[in-house]
């Protein structure tokens, strides 16, 4: 039985809805995507690099829809919002996981780490909840992707920390305002994951294992268990829940002394 067949098998209560996924390369972005098809969702995949987006559509027939979006450009997020209220109606659920790290020690980053950082990490998810939000079916729900750097420190990551840290305040705020209005505004926190490009790392640098070691569970994250806790979030399951970041760590966050490794 296929992974998709086994998550069938629990009904979430998205099934005929419509989400958006934004960032739908290969890591946290495509395996959510497969976990909410499997969920019954049309999902329009959404990324800056539109061969990135039919990527991930690939294989999926019509249940999941390519779209290009840059998430710096506020015309263009309403744009594909404009596009898929036109094509598929109201979505029921939007989910922002685009973001970027440059670890830096706070000496050497750069004012232009720094504003990237904080335009990717921050500035741009509020503009994507922002216009989400005038969108959104009722109920609606929003799920960003925030980092464990947002709620703990950690050498190296000033910048990235400061932008994770400020989305963390942005979706209680976001939740408050919006609860009247049946939108729902969550976010995941998550640890170590072994993306694609984490893994490259890790292959090169052999530090794999010391990462392992500073986790209660003993091992890193996968993509698909960073997608479990957005497609619950995103879900009727998750309808009394609103303002939370959920830390998906392993543990990792609980853990004294916090031994992750710079």
């Amino acid at each position: 039985m296929s992974d998709v067949d086994q998550h069938n098998r629990l009904e979430l209560g998205l099934r005929g809805m419509t989400a958006v996924v934004i960032g739908s390369g290969p890591g946290i972005g495509a395996a959510t995507i497969e976990l909410l098809v499997a969920a019954g969702c049309r999902v329009v995949a959404a990324d800056l690099d539109l061969q990135i987006a039919r990527k991930a559509a690939a294989g999926y027939g019509d249940s999941v829809v390519p779209a290009a979006v840059d998430v710096t450009n506020r015309e263009s997020v309403r744009d594909l919002f404009a596009e898929v209220t036109s094509n598929e109606g109201a979505p029921s659920t939007v989910v922002d996981v685009v973001g970027i790290a440059r670890p830096k020690s706070v000496a050497d980053t750069t004012d232009e780490d720094w504003d990237v950082m904080q335009q990717l990490n921050l500035r741009q998810q509020f503009v994507v909840s922002q216009e989400a939000a005038r969108v959104l079916a009722r109920p609606g729900s929003y799920v960003a992707v925030a980092s464990i750097n947002g709620v703990v420190s950690s050498p190296m990551n000033a910048a990235y920390g400061a932008g994770k840290a400020g989305l963390v305040s942005l979706v209680r705020s976001l939740a408050l305002e919006l609860a009247p209005d049946d939108i729902r505004i969550n976010a995941v926190a998550p640890g170590i994951v072994g993306t694609p490009r984490l893994n490259a790392f890790f292959e090169s640098s052999g530090k794999r294992g010391a990462f392992e070691d500073a986790v209660p569970m003993g091992r890193l994250a996968t993509p698909a268990d960073i997608a479990g806790a957005i497609v619950w979030l995103a879900s009727p399951l998750a309808a009394y829940v609103t303002g939370q970041v959920i830390s998906v760590d392993g543990g990792a966050t609980v853990k004294y002394p916090l031994a992750l490794m710079a």
